[in-house]
């Protein structure tokens, strides 16, 4: 791109490690590319990335704590991870459950019991 940018911004490095990549390398990429073009000096900063990648909040889940009150529940946990894999299968409720190990219709009690509301059924099916 003969730009004179040279490396990253702690910022921005932890912006990308944090974001998921659904899009793998290619979207990895593309984000660089974008980024190495708006940089306004010799460092990629964390303005330069795309708001998906900048603005992105990544869900983390508390496995080790010196605090008890930070240590959540274990049925916080199990909704937290199982929002998390539905988010990452895009939806999919099938391939989330496939990766989760449990059966669709144990996955739909979970997610009724947690108030989730999809607005596409992405199974191909009712539920």
């Amino acid at each position: 791109m003969k730009r004179e940018v040279v490396g990253i911004q702690p910022s921005a490095a932890e912006r990308l490690l944090a974001y998921d990549w659904p899009g793998n390398v290619r979207e990895l990429s593309n984000c660089m590319e974008r980024a190495v073009a708006l940089a306004q000096r010799s460092h990629v900063s964390a303005e330069d990335l795309p708001d998906r990648v900048r603005l992105h909040e990544a869900s983390r889940t508390v496995i080790e704590a010196r605090d008890a009150s930070t240590i959540l529940p274990l049925d916080e946990v199990e909704k937290r991870y199982i929002l998390r894999v539905l988010a990452a299968c895009r939806g999919h409720k099938q391939e989330a459950a496939t990766l989760l190990k449990i059966d669709r219709k144990t996955l739909y009690r979970k997610l009724d019991k947690y108030g989730w509301k999809d607005t596409a059924d992405h199974t191909g099916g009712a539920h």
